[in-house]
């Protein structure tokens, strides 16, 4: 967890924070570059943090994990896996120009 929360009926909110670009440049084999929008991917990492989370859960009831993600959203994937476990996560886009 990056920010634990101490709430006051005894629960521990456990933040855990998603920061990716929201966009990024990829070389490609030829050399030229493009743009690509930024999504939090499900990895072998990030699953291996959600089960964490959920482990501490069962084994603590007062232990809520929270995701948040800035700039780039989650993928289909880790949203779906995170809907699966029951962890509730927020998103937040770029800051409004």
């Amino acid at each position: 967890m990056d920010v634990p929360v101490d709430m006051p009926d005894g629960r521990t909110l456990a933040v855990e924070v998603k920061h990716y670009l929201e966009w990024r440049t990829i070389k490609l084999s030829d050399g030229s570059t493009r743009p690509v929008k930024g999504e939090v991917p499900l990895n072998d990492g990030i699953i291996e943090q959600i089960n964490k989370d959920l482990t501490l859960r069962r084994q603590d009831p007062t232990y809520d994990p929270r995701w948040v993600f800035l700039h780039a959203p989650p993928s289909q994937a880790l949203r779906n896996y995170l809907i699966q476990a029951r962890i509730i996560f927020i998103e937040y886009g770029p800051a409004p120009k």
